[in-house]
């Protein structure tokens, strides 16, 4: 396909299976060898079709579910493992002993374990206000209002004179 040739149909309807599977234009545009600035003029021709647009969010929707549950069960092996009690010192050097190690370095991985535990509840914290935003549940983030109450107002200090002393 030469430059400033329209590209052929059957590599349009490839780069957008492939956009919808991969979800982003330059990783299409890779498999199906096609230049990314072509690639972003498809994408955005593909957005403004209304199938492909509700045909993507199907799909999302499907996907996200899964990636959702894999996380749920990966965070219960996760809290499992943060529940657990740590090594003792004497569990530690039996390590370095059978493996006939002369030195020997552990470091707990809980603190990351807890970490990621957070991090996912954030991340589905934040995905529920997003959708609770969507569906108007909520209203979205719009300009903050902060009352301050400010009592009653104090005196002014006494002004202090200055001047020369004779």
């Amino acid at each position: 396909m030469a430059h400033g040739e329209p590209t052929p149909a059957y590599k349009v309807a490839e780069f957008r299976a492939k956009y919808i599977e991969l979800g982003t234009v330059s990783a299409a545009a890779r498999a199906v060898g096609l230049p990314e600035s072509t690639a972003w003029d498809l994408a955005q021709r593909a957005e403004s079709d209304p199938e492909f647009g509700e045909a993507r969010r199907r799909i999302y929707a499907r996907v996200i579910n899964v990636v959702e549950d894999n996380l749920l069960d990966t965070m219960t092996d996760v809290h499992k493992r943060i529940r657990e009690d740590d090594r003792t010192p004497e569990e530690l050097a039996a390590i370095a002993v059978d493996h006939g190690l002369k030195s020997f370095s552990y470091q707990n991985p809980k603190p990351q374990y807890l970490k990621a535990a957070i991090d996912f509840y954030k991340a589905i914290v934040a995905k529920s206000r997003l959708d609770a935003e969507k569906a108007g549940d909520i209203p979205g983030d719009g300009p903050a209002v902060v009352i301050v109450e400010l009592g009653e107002p104090k005196a002014e200090p006494e002004p202090v004179a200055s001047g020369s002393s004779d």
